[in-house]
């Protein structure tokens, strides 16, 4: 399970500063990966190319000096496994994306692409979802058709000049969070860094539900409906901060209760 973040603000109301809203935002994910860690931006007011920068490493120490030229309102980032987050460019428009999660079938959507004469750069999970979406009439539609074609659970940030693309796997696998204030809005892996940044957690993603966040506001696009609804059971064990809540369940009620259970 990887960390993700994403940062959306309206710049006329928003009280605080996006670049660093957006660095420990990230930070606070970073117990969920420590190999790389990336992020990118792009600003709405102005026609701007999406930015992006990754490094090997702890987010903190990679990015602290390292935040020049992102300037923007509207931000994904990632502490994980894999160099994230990705950049491409497609019949869609250009677009940067994040995931946590895992792809059942990988390999046999590289063999696809490979038979029906694609390039693959990397040919890793995140490459072979921003493929898949880049398939679609537009970024909803290339969800629901990656949607389709995947085994496995997902959740994922998609960062486009329009807005910023948050979805949760049908099943509902691993986590997708929602926080607001005044001018503001973030998607999450965790909340448990919300009240240091000045958000409070609204709620959870429904499972298959795609949202758009742009101008610091949020609005649900569509839901993708699942056969089956699964949740991680390490959520609560061991990926979660204590002070973070899923699907309305303290984490910290979860471990007290499971240690209530060993003890009988």
């Amino acid at each position: 399970m990887a960390g993700i973040f994403a940062l959306s603000i309206n710049p006329k109301i928003y009280g605080g500063n996006f670049l660093d809203s957006l660095f420990w935002g990230i930070f606070y994910q970073q117990h969920l990966g420590e190999d790389y860690a990336g992020l990118s931006t792009c600003k709405q007011e102005r026609e701007e190319k999406i930015k992006i920068r990754t490094h090997r490493g702890l987010f903190r120490p990679a990015f602290r000096h390292d935040l020049g030229g992102l300037e923007g309102t509207e931000g994904i980032g990632y502490c994980g496994g894999d160099r994230e987050p990705f950049l491409v460019d497609s019949k869609v428009g250009k677009f940067s994306i994040c995931f946590s999660g895992n792809i059942i079938n990988r390999s046999e959507l590289v063999d696809n692409f490979k038979n029906l004469g694609h390039t693959l750069e990397r040919g890793d999970d995140v490459e072979i979802l921003a493929k898949l979406i880049a398939q679609g009439d537009n970024v909803v539609d290339g969800i629901k058709k990656m949607t389709q074609e995947i085994k496995g659970a997902y959740s994922l940030l998609i960062l486009t000049e329009e807005g910023i693309y948050a979805s949760r796997s049908p099943s509902g696998h691993w986590p997708l969070v929602i926080g607001k204030r005044e001018g503001g809005v973030v998607v999450a892996s965790g909340s448990g860094g919300f009240n240091n940044l000045g958000f409070n957690l609204q709620r959870d993603l429904k499972p298959g539900e795609i949202i758009l966040i742009k101008n610091g506001q949020g609005e649900t696009k569509d839901i993708i409906i699942g056969e089956r609804i699964q949740f991680c059971s390490f959520l609560g064990v061991y990926t979660g901060f204590p002070n973070e809540i899923f699907e309305r369940i303290p984490t910290s009620l979860v471990r007290k209760r499971l240690g209530a259970s060993r003890a009988r």
